[in-house]
């Protein structure tokens, strides 16, 4: 049963992925249709009118607050599973192990990453 859990995780993780990769593909498509004269351009020179925008928010610290999250659970976790401690949290009466439902995370940010 584990290891379905860490397989949709991770495929949750990767849906996620290519949501944010669909998404960003349109709209470099939309800023190459937006420059002016994109079809005289060389693909050189689109190429560089993209890399000289700005990158987001989420581009330059989105992605940093993410991974130091993800650092701290697997912290967190190993530090408990080390000191042999399980709480539990009860959501919609089912008990869940934090520190099991910290290692889990690990899968949804990998499918998210790669």
């Amino acid at each position: 049963m584990d290891i379905l859990i860490i397989i949709a995780l991770f495929v949750f993780g990767s849906i996620i992925r290519g949501i944010k990769n669909h998404k960003k593909n349109q709209k470099i498509k939309v800023k190459i249709k937006n420059m002016k004269d994109f079809q005289n351009l060389s693909n050189i020179e689109i190429i560089e009118n993209i890399i000289k925008e700005n990158p987001s928010w989420w581009q330059k610290t989105g992605q940093s607050i993410l991974s130091l999250f993800i650092l701290g659970s697997i912290t967190c976790s190993l530090i408990l599973f080390t000191i042999s401690l399980d709480p539990r949290i009860i959501i919609f009466d089912v008990s869940i192990p934090i520190r099991e439902f910290l290692l889990l995370i690990i899968n949804v940010y990998y499918g998210f990453r790669d």
